[in-house]
């Protein structure tokens, strides 16, 4: 076994990336370190029993040099005898309809990519083929932009499915291999231009700090992301604790109340905003800039934070909210004999029952069951101008205003239930029954509407 193979062995049993019998998709640019990467777990697949797979995406951004990248890994997994995924995607275009750059684009195209292959052809892992050199890159680029200890910690080893073997083996040890065993592969001519971020500190900054500060610069910092990643992992589990508090999970957003979040430190406070942040959007970056701007909302009580096309942070009702945006869909249906039915469009079921008395229960209401004889019943969601009597009062009231009094959040609101009988509302969700519709003490009749998530 060669010392190359040796190494990223230690590396994969170290941190446990992969098991035996494991099915393992190769990212495979063509380049270097993917190139470097599909051989050697090739001539791993014996020890693991592995299989494995490489899939390629081609950005439509270099014209005839990604055609050439393309067919070059097809000729390289063909010669290996590993089984090639190849798929185009308009990087620059998705970019610009998700106000993306173009490197953030083309890395959620990349993994959205990856992860149907594993899906469709039950793959367990991808390997990606980052590299000590990349890391050294990645937490430089994340210090200048602004970032926290997780970002200092560099890229993972292990990110659910996704490892990465190569992350203790250097970009020059990966070229000596590829020349010892004759290996082509492809360069991007555009990794050699200063034209991206990542470009511009591979081949600006850290030659200069090399040769003014420190010639062992990406073995040092190597060896402090180490430390970094330590700490981090015991202040994570410290804080997890926490976390795990404060924030209330539903079904299209998260919550955690302003006024417990408030008496924490600061440092607990942007921690458990990066975590609920997490858990909305996987694949995209968590920047101090965006933690700063969430914690200013939080601390006025008021406004509201992008973080990226389809989730929004917004403080409001003494609550911050995390909000993964879906399309409205307004729903009407007839009941009939008081039957159980399924919503789809709220994802809600909603079951009837008749009764002789009041039980205690969060999640039902209780009307006068006689009072809606002989009348048609309907649960529809909201209309603008839908006004009712609320159970206590003489006057009608705008559903909207209801809404407000009660701190229902807006995004929340088009997915309570509306009950109407011959058009007049005598119940809204399980939160208040109409005036003209309240089951009183002497009231023999009773219908029980309970109401509850999901198809059960």
């Amino acid at each position: 076994m060669s010392q190359m193979l040796k190494k990223i062995c230690k590396t994969i049993e170290k941190h446990g990336m992969i098991s035996l019998g494991d099915s393992v998709l190769v990212a495979l640019s063509g380049g270097a370190d993917s190139v470097c990467l599909l051989k050697l777990l090739c001539e791993l697949r014996q020890k693991y029993n592995l299989r494995i797979c490489a899939a390629h995406l081609n950005h439509m951004i270099r014209g005839t040099d990604a055609d050439r990248d393309a067919q070059f890994a097809r000729q390289l997994c063909r010669k290996l005898g590993v089984h090639f995924y190849l798929e185009k995607a308009d990087v620059i275009k998705y970019a610009e309809e998700n106000f993306l750059t173009t490197e953030e684009a083309g890395r959620i195209l990349r993994y959205n990519f990856f992860d149907r292959i594993c899906r469709e052809n039950s793959i367990s892992k991808i390997a990606t083929a980052h590299n000590l050199n990349d890391n050294t890159e990645t937490v430089l680029m994340r210090f200048i932009r602004g970032t926290g200890i997780d970002g200092l910690c560099g890229i993972p080893y292990v990110n659910g499915n996704v490892i990465r073997p190569l992350l203790d083996t250097s970009r020059q040890e990966i070229e000596a291999f590829l020349c010892e065993t004759e290996q082509d592969f492809v360069t991007d001519k555009t990794n050699g231009e200063a034209i991206y971020f990542r470009n511009k500190i591979r081949l600006n900054l850290i030659p200069e700090i090399k040769k003014e500060y420190n010639p062992n610069f990406t073995e040092t910092l190597s060896s402090n992301i180490s430390i970094y990643r330590q700490a981090a992992d015991f202040l994570d589990c410290e804080v997890r604790k926490k976390t795990e508090r404060l924030i209330k999970y539903k079904k299209n957003y998260m919550e955690i109340e302003l006024s417990e979040l408030k008496k924490e430190k600061d440092f607990i406070i942007s921690k458990t905003i990066a975590y609920a942040l997490s858990k909305t959007e996987l694949k995209k970056q968590i920047t101090s800039k965006i933690i700063s701007e969430i914690c200013e909302i939080a601390k006025s009580g008021t406004g509201r934070v992008q973080f990226s096309k389809d989730v929004y942070v917004c403080a409001m009702y003494d609550r911050l909210y995390f909000v993964t945006k879906t399309q409205d869909k307004p729903f009407c249906t007839e009941i009939n004999n008081f039957e159980k039915i399924y919503i789809k469009e709220c994802d809600k079921t909603i079951t009837f029952t008749k009764a002789q008395k009041k039980e205690k229960n969060k999640n039902a209401i209780y009307v006068d069951l006689d009072k809606l004889f002989g009348k048609k019943i309907i649960v529809r969601s909201r209309k603008d101008k839908d006004v009712f009597i609320p159970s206590g009062m003489k006057g009608r009231k705008k559903l909207k205003d209801f809404f407000i009094d009660k701190k229902v959040p807006f995004f929340v609101r088009d997915e309570i239930p509306i009950f109407l009988a011959d058009d007049e509302i005598f119940c809204i969700g399980t939160m208040r029954e109409s005036e003209n519709y309240k089951a009183g003490c002497n009231t023999l009749n009773l219908l029980k509407i309970e109401i509850s998530d999901g198809g059960r």
